[in-house]
């Protein structure tokens, strides 16, 4: 039978710099490198494999720390865990925060979207910085409602619905991930974002689009440069959104103007 280890005795060992493993009880061993550092290692038995995990290092886990640890893993073992599986799968799923979630379903609308760069940015820009660092469990309706609300404020109704519907779809996301359990955005409409949007069917003259660019200029904080070069050539081009958003620099000529 082993003999239990105590504070005197593993002192004495890193001391020495005698490598080895010696028994602490209950699965419970302390490892002695070549160099004399001490690791705590739990041995255990599942599904008839004998497996070793190693849960920290002493002094920084004390003997009586990892012996409380050993004895709870043990139980975890019992229950029917692989302590081994589950620290494999702590170090490759790593979701807590909004932040975490969003770049994971941002990688989603990589795949299936042609410019995915457009839910990102919505994201980075007006959401991450409102809720982006809250943990999933402590984000809450009303920290939805103060980043819809201030996009709103700053005159942006239509980015407020896109907003919240992208709010729907990142904590719909988690749901399906098993992350949460509820969606914290489900209960918002339109009407708590930017409104209803009714579509236009008049058409400005040229003295209201001279008007329109020098308002666009005057406002470049809100509205970027890449915003007004792309309206620019929406008007000059007669073409749809999506037909301008769509085309390759192959359609385009600059020495011809075409």
């Amino acid at each position: 039978m082993s003999v239990k280890l105590n504070d005197k005795q593993i002192k004495s060992l890193l001391r020495k710099k005698e490598p080895g493993r010696f028994a602490a009880g209950h699965g419970l061993y302390l490892r002695v490198s070549n160099e004399g550092t001490g690791f705590w290692n739990v041995r255990y038995t599942i599904d008839g494999k004998r497996c070793e995990i190693t849960i920290g290092r002493y002094p920084d886990l004390s003997l009586a720390n990892a012996t409380m640890m050993a004895a709870k893993l043990k139980v975890d073992v019992r229950e029917g865990i692989d302590l081994l599986a589950e620290k494999k799968r702590s170090a490759t799923v790593k979701v807590k925060t909004v932040n975490e979630l969003a770049e994971d379903w941002l990688l989603d609308f990589d795949r299936r979207l042609k410019h995915p760069n457009i839910p990102c940015a919505r994201y980075k820009n007006d959401l991450a910085p409102q809720f982006g660092e809250l943990s999933l469990d402590r984000i809450t309706p009303l920290d939805i409602r103060a980043a819809i609300e201030k996009i709103v404020k700053s005159g942006r109704s239509t980015i407020a619905n896109d907003a919240l519907g992208y709010c729907k779809q990142l904590f719909r996301h988690g749901i399906r991930l098993n992350l949460m359990t509820h969606n914290q955005a489900e209960a918002f409409t339109v009407m708590q974002a930017g409104g209803i949007e009714k579509s236009r069917t008049s058409a400005l003259s040229i003295d209201e689009l001279i008007t329109v660019f020098s308002y666009f200029r005057d406002n470049s904080d809100q509205f970027a440069r890449e915003n007004y070069l792309a309206v620019a050539l929406l008007v000059v081009l007669g073409v749809r959104k999506g037909e301008l958003v769509a085309a390759s620099r192959e359609e385009f000529s600059l020495d011809e103007a075409i």
